[in-house]
């Protein structure tokens, strides 16, 4: 098998002739194989994941920051979540470097 098959199986299976779709699939299945979602991310050059940088955790700004980030973060970890809208990030950065350690 070629590695553009097995491609095309995981990414256009309607693409791939049943006979070789399904022998595509049991080489998986005997090989235990699970997609490495970081691994596609990597490879389509974007990402999911957030990151937060917080100076304190026990200070009540910054767990309500941590919070409102979580909160505005799209609720599934799959690859087909929707990204969280550019001006919902805004809305939480601008409170962030309005605050008083940044003016």
């Amino acid at each position: 098998m070629s590695v553009g098959t097995v491609s095309n199986v995981l990414n256009r299976p309607e693409s791939v002739a049943e006979e070789t779709r399904l022998r595509v699939e049991a080489a998986m299945a005997e090989l235990n194989f699970v997609r490495n979602a970081s691994a596609r991310q990597l490879r389509a050059g974007q990402s999911t994941v957030v990151g937060a940088i917080v100076l304190d955790l026990r200070n009540p700004f910054y767990t309500a920051l941590a919070r409102g980030i979580e909160d505005l973060s799209p609720r599934r970890h799959d690859l087909g979540a929707d990204p969280v809208p550019a001006d919902c990030c805004y809305s939480v950065l601008h409170v962030f470097t309005s605050s008083r350690f940044f003016a």
